[in-house]
């Protein structure tokens, strides 16, 4: 923040950093513990300073309310405790008072035009509901997302009803993922397939068109959620408690495993957090 101006977001190349390093703000707020932003806020120049920087070559919290957060991102035993979500811990950080307010992702004019073409080049019209099951979930944790039979269960039986359209999605790194779940569910009409190679733009438009979608813990159910849809998230590896659908959809996590919030990439038990998660349970949660 600088002469009272409210800024929301902006993005540095190394030009500009130089020129911040040499100017003064109000506040300054780093929310991010890796250490490339550590090294950029430790050079900011402000009156009040929030989140995390570097000491001793290492990202460390600024102020004492960023401790919480601090000891989670090195503590298992202290992540797996937290019952608090991310929009509430980081309200916390900033000392700013949280009274559940949600993210919401602009949708410009030319974004809906974007939209209208993309419902109309998939026919999506035609369908009296419309419900986006999203493939991805990444390879860093293994069991980020859900399982491929889970997936071929769930648009099945979500694609019974052909007033339904489905339409399923991923992005480029579960390009192999998604083949394998494509090919394999029930060829139908009403199954629309979106594929892997949506720019980031029309990956937003087409969760737009959607009133629901299901997810594991990624980037799109960040997107559906500030969009405002009614949206389903599979959760296994990653804290569960700390997602928020703001009222509109459900976070689902198994209830039959106990090393929940592990974090571990791989995963070695034949009963895991994924597979105990049914197919019935997400399609009930969905028709609902």
């Amino acid at each position: 923040l600088k002469d009272n101006d409210l800024i929301d977001e902006i993005y540095f190349d190394d030009d500009e950093l130089e020129h911040i390093y040499n100017d003064h703000f109000d506040i300054a707020v780093n929310l991010d513990s890796g250490t490339e932003s550590c090294l950029i806020m430790d050079q900011i120049n402000a009156n009040e300073r929030f989140g995390y920087t570097i000491a001793n070559n290492k990202p460390y919290p600024i102020n004492e309310l960023a401790n919480e957060w601090y000891l989670m991102g090195i503590d298992d035993n202290s992540k797996k405790k937290n019952t608090k979500t991310y929009h509430r811990i980081i309200h916390e950080i900033c000392n700013l008072p949280y009274t559940g307010s949600q993210p919401m992702l602009g949708f410009p004019s030319e974004k809906h035009e974007r939209s209208a073409e993309l419902k109309a080049k998939h026919g999506l019209a035609a369908y009296s509901g419309l419900i986006l099951v999203n493939l991805g979930g990444g390879n860093r944790w293994q069991y980020k997302k859900w399982t491929k039979e889970g997936y071929v269960q769930l648009i099945d039986l979500l694609s019974a009803n052909e007033k339904i359209g489905v339409g399923i999605i991923a992005g480029d790194e579960d390009r192999d993922f998604y083949a394998m779940v494509s090919n394999e569910v029930r060829q139908s009409d009403n199954v629309i397939k979106f594929g892997c190679d949506n720019s980031a733009e029309d990956f937003i438009c087409i969760v737009q068109l959607f009133e629901k979608v299901f997810t594991s813990d990624s980037l799109c159910m960040h997107i559906a959620s500030a969009l405002g849809k009614f949206t389903v998230a599979a959760v296994g590896p990653t804290s569960h408690t700390e997602l928020d659908v703001f009222g509109s959809g459900q976070i689902v996590h198994s209830g039959k495993v106990d090393c929940l919030c592990c974090y571990l990439n791989t995963c070695p038990k034949t009963v895991n957090c994924m597979n105990t998660i049914s197919a019935e349970e997400i399609y009930g949660i969905l028709i609902k």
